[in-house]
């Protein structure tokens, strides 16, 4: 389906009305955005509440179009950073087990990979997951500064979250090289 093609917007709304573009066209231009803006807080599950916060926010007359669009670079990289983040984990959860220990007692499963294999693959997934957590945090820490925004996933803060799964992942590791 082909969109029809729309002007490049001006500074402001204000700007926009004493240019040529007429005040239907800015509005539709800041709605386009603003629909960016709910796809990318829909990844990110946020909740309910919160994006009607945003999105009250972003649609306020005083935000510039610069604005907008620097929003949604910010939080499209933030919530690409967080999927990859979040796969990383999954991957090393699937890899290494689950994060938190279970009272369970531990199943003795036949290792599909020689120790060296293993050693090797943690390391990588261990690598993955950091690369895309600094990722995270680059984006959330810009977020906070230029937007006043606070990166979340699933209603919560992103940035704590981050810090407790490291934890969770570094007790894992401490816990199998104690098995070894």
């Amino acid at each position: 389906e082909d969109e029809e093609e729309l002007p490049t917007p001006p500074e402001s709304p204000k700007e926009a009305q004493s240019d040529t573009l007429s005040k239907k066209t800015v509005h539709e231009l800041k709605i386009r955005r603003l629909q960016d803006l709910d796809i990318i807080w829909s990844t990110l599950k946020v909740e309910f509440q919160h994006k009607i916060d945003l999105y009250d926010k972003y649609d306020s007359a005083t935000v510039t179009f610069q604005h907008l669009d620097k929003a949604i670079d910010l939080w499209r990289r933030a919530s690409e950073a967080v999927l990859r983040r979040e796969h990383a984990l999954q991957e090393f959860e699937a890899n290494e087990g689950p994060l938190s220990p279970s009272n369970k007692e531990p199943l003795h499963v036949q290792p599909l990979l020689s120790a060296a294999q293993g050693e090797k693959m943690r390391s990588k997934l261990f690598s993955k997951f950091c690369k895309a957590g600094l990722e995270c945090e680059t984006c959330g820490r810009r977020m906070e500064v230029d937007l006043g925004d606070t990166l979340t996933y699933k209603g919560r803060n992103y940035l704590e979250k981050m810090k407790e799964d490291y934890t969770r992942v570094l007790a894992l590791l401490e816990r199998k090289k104690a098995e070894k």
